[in-house]
């Protein structure tokens, strides 16, 4: 039971976030058949979809930024992209934490 609920949430996942592509581990639902049904288990999800950091980095060529300053400015670009993309996923976990589905997560940018 748990594990379809796994594998239900990771699709509906990747369909909540609109990712055009997925990807899932190799051997993952192996893993998930074979797993006993009432023991949690860990997952990680990536989600990509990057800044153009050849633009950032265009720009910061011709403003001639400073080694830290482009250092700043791309961490910071990347940060803002995590917030955006991870902010339907995150609500998503805490609400089924909420409902004893989830146990925990964390969340990286």
């Amino acid at each position: 039971m748990i594990r379809h609920l796994a594998l239900g949430f990771i699709v509906a996942l990747v369909c909540a976030t609109g990712l055009h592509a997925a990807e899932w581990a190799p051997g993952m639902e192996s893993v998930l058949r074979q797993a006993p049904s009432t023991e949690p288990f860990s997952v990680i999800v990536k989600l990509y979809n990057p800044r153009d950091i050849r633009l950032l980095d265009e720009e910061l060529h011709a403003r001639r930024a400073s080694l830290a300053e482009r250092h700043r400015l791309v961490i910071e670009a990347l940060q803002a992209n995590a917030a955006e993309t991870q902010g339907p996923v995150l609500d998503r976990l805490d609400a089924l934490r909420q409902e004893g589905l989830v146990e925990g997560y964390t969340a990286y940018w």
